[in-house]
């Protein structure tokens, strides 16, 4: 269990350990703009204290929080489960719906940082094989920047440990 731990704390290390200011970021969104979503702000965007982190990337984020969020000039942080039809297997049946790429992306290109959240939403604590979960961890950030994304941050699934 310890060489689990550590072997999974590492990987979140790792991830995470790239440094970065707001410059960065803000290129970063400026390259992955599409021509046809060019974004058109009403309020200057604010810099705070206090994190609004969303996750799993249910489709009420984009329905009620980020309309809401947006009156007053913030973002957000969307975790992400980048295989998406898992995704929907795990969710759906709950009665929650999830968000589309497109949505995503209109998240994104408002300023809302993405965060990688694994390619299933296994609990990491409870995946033996090291294999299998680099490739939820790794894997998952890989995901995301192929799709254009700068992923600063990794969200974590677990279950509580006893």
């Amino acid at each position: 269990m310890y060489k689990k731990a550590l072997i999974l704390f590492f990987l979140i290390v790792v991830i995470t350990s790239c440094s970065y200011d707001s410059s960065t970021i803000q290129v970063e969104h400026t390259q992955n703009l599409s021509p046809t979503t060019t974004p058109t702000p009403t309020i200057e965007k604010k810099k705070g204290y206090v994190t609004f982190w969303f996750d799993d990337a249910y489709l009420s984020t984009y329905e009620i929080a980020y309309p809401k969020l947006d009156e007053h000039g913030w973002q957000g942080v969307l975790s992400i489960i980048t295989d998406r039809d898992v995704a929907m297997e795990k969710f759906v049946p709950e009665g929650n719906s999830i968000m589309t790429w497109t949505q995503v992306d209109e998240l994104y290109n408002d300023g809302w940082e993405i965060s990688s959240h694994s390619r299933t939403h296994e609990r990491l604590n409870e995946i033996e094989n090291e294999y299998i979960l680099k490739s939820e961890i790794l894997g998952s950030k890989t995901d995301l920047e192929e799709k254009g994304y700068f992923v600063p941050s990794f969200t974590l699934t677990t279950t509580s440990v006893q």
